[in-house]
């Protein structure tokens, strides 16, 4: 069974699944889990206000006040 990324996700969603991924329980592949990544990112810019934060387990993601989005990886 695989995991299915789609835009119709809700944002908490995606960061959830990234999560996932970098804690290796996921299963997805490495061109898997970078085309999440780059999904999440491409998400947050639409959807984040300027300066907004998210995170979840080891995932942080960041709007910048100039507008670009942020994913650190690690202890939050």
């Amino acid at each position: 069974m695989g995991t299915i990324v789609s835009n119709n996700l809700a944002l908490g969603e995606l960061i959830k699944m990234v999560s996932e991924y970098r804690t290796g329980l996921s299963g997805l592949s490495e061109l898997e889990g970078e085309l999440l990544i780059e999904t999440l990112k491409a998400r947050a810019l639409n959807e984040l206000d300027f300066g907004q934060e998210l995170s979840s387990g080891p995932v942080k993601l960041v709007k910048r006040v100039t507008g670009n989005v942020s994913i650190f990886f690690g202890k939050i």
